[in-house]
C-alpha cells in the first residue's frame, strides 16, 4: 500500500491497533495539517521503532524520495533523530530514524498548531456574527 496526498496506509507490525484505526491516526494527521508521508513515516516509527531508509520503504509502501520528505519534514520539527552508521568505511553511510519521544508528544506541536487555527477561525466566526447581528440590526 502506498501513501501520497490523497491515500492513506498503515505500518504492517501493529499490535494494538487495527489496521482501519492506525489509518485513521494517518489521515487525521494529515488533516491538522501533517505532510502525508511525514504521517506515515511517524506512525511507523511509533509503533516499529528506529528503522532505515529502505525499512521505512518496506514497511510504509514509500519510495525513497518521499521517505527522504517524511524525515526532512519531520526534522524541521524536531521530531526525529537521525544516527549514521559507518560500515566498512565505504560508500555512503547508513542512517537509523527515530522519533524523539513518544507519538503523543510528536505529535504535539502539529496539535497546538491545528488547536491556533482553531482559535483563529473561531475568532472569525464570532466576528461574522457580530456584523451579522450589526447588518440586522441597520436593515430594521
Amino acid at each position: 500500500m502506498r501513501s501520497d496526498s490523497n491515500s492513506s496506509t498503515t505500518p504492517p507490525n501493529h499490535e494494538n491497533m487495527s489496521d482501519d484505526e492506525l489509518a485513521e491516526v494517518v489521515e487525521l494527521l494529515k488533516r491538522i495539517g501533517v505532510n502525508g508521508f511525514a504521517a506515515v513515516v511517524m506512525v511507523s516509527l511509533s509503533i516499529d521503532g528506529p528503522n532505515d531508509s529502505a525499512g521505512l520503504q518496506l514497511i510504509c509502501g514509500l519510495r525513497q524520495p518521499e521517505v527522504s520528505i517524511a524525515v526532512s519534514n519531520l526534522k524541521q520539527y524536531g521530531l526525529i533523530e537521525v544516527e549514521k552508521i559507518i560500515e566498512g568505511g565505504r560508500g555512503r553511510p547508513r542512517h537509523i530514524y527515530s522519533l524523539i519521544g513518544d507519538f503523543n508528544e510528536s505529535s504535539k506541536p502539529f496539535r497546538e498548531k491545528a488547536m491556533e487555527k482553531l482559535d483563529a477561525m473561531q475568532k472569525k466566526l464570532q466576528r461574522l456574527e457580530e456584523l451579522s447581528e450589526s447588518l440586522r440590526n441597520s436593515t430594521r
